[in-house]
């Protein structure tokens, strides 16, 4: 990635490319690299979105140290997906040492978009937003880019230093119930909760994991392995 990276500043002319932070999203399989890149240079990761991720990783890949840990990202896991255990404990682990994390169900949701199949695809724009969570996802990722940039911020200059976010200075919400609060405010468990920059953010997701008011699909038991 970071060569193709440094290839497409030269190719394209774009000089930018070759330091710019990325925001990275990764579905399934996909969200391992994406989890994986993070660790390797968490230097170049501005944030990461893990999506729908199946397959159990090594103890080894599940480690974060240092920058690592301060990176802000989102677990993205399907009410009707099976989801391995170890992103599970990957997420309580990384909140418990107050990283900025949040873990978002989508509900209803499966491994792929309503719709899909190998003989003809039904998903509707609608579906596809609802899978992608696009309605707390984009906010989220603005909200993020904003908090960890500097305004006189320059890739064409060199490589970026991103800015770490004070914990205290978000929201919290309780992934069983969707109740938010700012984080020296809330209530419940905090190493347990989800993390989120902004007030606007938390709202997003109560709403979006939420969309009843109710608790229906909330992640009060541990996910199954999707080995099993």
């Amino acid at each position: 990635m970071l060569q193709a990276c440094h290839q497409f500043a030269v190719e394209l002319n774009r000089p930018e490319l070759a330091n710019a932070p990325m925001v990275l999203w990764g579905h399934s399989m996909g969200g391992r690299v994406a989890q994986d890149f993070a660790r390797f240079a968490p230097r170049r990761v501005l944030a990461f979105h893990i999506a729908l991720r199946g397959y159990p990783s090594p103890e080894e890949f599940m480690e974060e140290k240092g920058v690592a840990a301060l990176i802000p990202a989102l677990y993205l896991m399907g009410e009707e997906d099976r989801k391995p255990k170890d992103i599970w404990k990957h997420f309580l682990r990384a909140r418990r040492n107050e990283s900025p994390r949040a873990w978002i169900l989508l509900p209803g949701q499966g491994h792929w978009p309503k719709g899909v199949s190998s003989e003809e695809n039904k998903t509707t724009a609608e579906d596809w937003r609802a899978w992608a969570a696009n309605d707390i996802v984009i906010p989220w990722a603005e909200a993020i880019i904003q908090l960890r940039l500097a305004e006189s911020v320059d890739p064409k200059e060199g490589s970026v230093k991103l800015r770490n976010l004070r914990i205290q200075d978000g929201w919290l919400g309780d992934i069983s119930t969707g109740r938010i609060a700012a984080y020296n405010q809330f209530e419940g468990e905090k190493s347990t909760a989800s993390w989120f920059p902004t007030e606007g953010v938390a709202k997003a997701w109560a709403k979006f994991s939420f969309p009843d008011g109710s608790s229906k699909g909330n992640n009060e038991k541990e996910p199954e392995d999707s080995n099993k």
